[in-house]
């Protein structure tokens, strides 16, 4: 595929209740059975396979490809291809009686796409505050070129503490 990014293995968001200190998952993303696949510049609304929320995807580009091959370690993903500046994967869910968000997940790309990333959130839909900024590696970078999607890389593996974020606590959604 040309431009490939997979998120997959797993997406999850994860919190504390407001009313005890213990924590939950609000949603997970494993793209089994919330199989993504078609094409065109959007994709979604797509369930989690635990929780509720939403996962979507846009691109500019209406040749896009979305797909779920095999992932970091797992059996399936959420890909797309012709990756170009301004497209975006976007996950919502209820923090309503949540606390200390938490947001973690897999993520590589082929040899073409894209390595930049942002992590931003908002409240709206509409306007983003950054939260981050991150690089994803090559999957040809792994076993000296040969990638092998039955095994777990680590260094795949984002998890971003949003505790701090009080905006994302206690929404009726989050993006």
């Amino acid at each position: 595929m040309r431009n490939c990014l997979l998120i997959g293995a797993t997406v999850a968001i994860a919190a504390l209740l407001s009313t005890a200190a213990r924590a939950a998952i609000i949603a997970d993303w494993t793209f089994e059975t919330s199989a993504p696949s078609g094409s065109g510049q959007s994709i979604g609304p797509i369930s989690p396979e635990v929780g509720s929320g939403t996962a979507s995807g846009f691109h500019i580009s209406s040749s896009t490809a979305y797909s779920n091959p095999t992932g970091n370690g797992s059996v399936e993903s959420f890909s797309a291809d012709h990756w170009g500046s301004g497209d975006y994967f976007q996950f919502r869910v209820s923090t309503a009686n949540y606390l200390d968000i938490l947001v973690s997940w897999d993520q590589t790309r082929s040899p073409t796409g894209p390595g930049s990333f942002k992590l931003q959130y908002s409240t709206d839909g509409s306007l983003f505050t950054a939260f981050t900024t991150y690089s994803v590696q090559s999957n040809a970078t792994v076993n000296g070129g040969v990638w092998n999607a039955t095994t777990r890389i680590p260094n795949y593996t984002f998890t971003y503490n949003l505790s701090a974020v009080s905006a994302v606590e206690n929404q009726s959604a989050v993006y």
